[in-house]
């Protein structure tokens, strides 16, 4: 598969640790939470989500989360749903 930079803009979310202090990116549009693959870059801490046979930039995750962003191997993606429940998914992380 081709990468494809959709956007160099960010897309709306908020890029934390769950309870259980695992990575965990909760979306405004539910739609990025079908995301297959969850791409974190290290070298600048950025983070993209494959979705649609694109690569999408999500943001950047901050300095005190990288540890924990570097060395987990899957992610929770979470929006709320148009019927007022919050939906969630768990995508591979992939360090690259």
């Amino acid at each position: 598969m081709a990468k494809i930079l959709i956007s160099d803009s960010a897309i709306k979310a908020q890029i934390s640790l769950d309870n259980d202090d695992l990575p965990y990116i909760s979306f405004d549009d539910p739609a990025y939470i079908r995301a297959e693959t969850v791409i974190f870059n290290r070298e600048d801490r950025s983070v993209h989500a494959v979705l649609y046979e694109g690569q999408f930039l999500i943001g950047h995750v901050s300095e005190e989360l990288n540890l924990s962003y570097s060395k987990h191997k899957s992610i929770t993606l979470s929006a709320d749903h148009f019927t007022g429940k919050k939906i969630s998914l768990t995508a591979s992380l992939v360090q690259h």
